[in-house]
């Protein structure tokens, strides 16, 4: 007599084919990426349409997934990009000087920046324009220092 069928749990037959879609996108890689280009490019401008669609009707939402994205963009790496982002929203004053922040283009330079390290590229804190620049002033000083007391090769 054959041993009872086993049946997979919902967990199980998920990463089944999440693994399955792993491997058919390593093998085609090519043709996978290929394919998505010829895809954006054909349906452009319902996919602009969409975007603004949806942006219009969850303007917290879009805000808040432009923030992230952007952040990622220019390299910024966090652990929790929602938590940055709700302790983002929730700050209204430099965390150098205290001052309070203005505005972008109000000419005050007290608008908020994400203060991050150029070299990891890791958040540190959010900080007024003009901190931020002094700081960025200050690392590359820092890091001249260093490169001239390291003996040359």
């Amino acid at each position: 007599m054959a041993p009872p069928k086993k049946y997979l749990t919902e967990e199980e037959r998920r990463e089944a084919q999440r693994e399955r879609v792993r491997r058919y996108y390593q093998k085609n890689r090519k043709a996978v990426l290929e394919h998505k280009k010829q895809y954006r490019a054909e349906h452009a401008e319902e996919r602009r349409d969409h975007n603004r669609k949806y942006c219009k009707e969850n303007p917290e939402k879009s805000k808040k997934s432009f923030m992230i994205n952007n952040w990622k963009q220019r390299g910024l790496i966090h652990e929790d990009y929602d938590g940055l982002y709700a302790e983002y929203r929730s700050s209204t004053h430099c965390e150098e000087c205290g001052i309070p922040y203005g505005k972008y283009g109000d000419g005050s330079g007290t608008y908020r920046c994400m203060d991050h390290e150029h070299q990891t590229g890791k958040f540190r804190n959010f900080l007024c324009n003009g901190c931020n620049i002094r700081r960025g002033h200050e690392d590359r000083a820092n890091l001249e220092q260093l490169e001239t007391k390291l003996p040359s090769k």
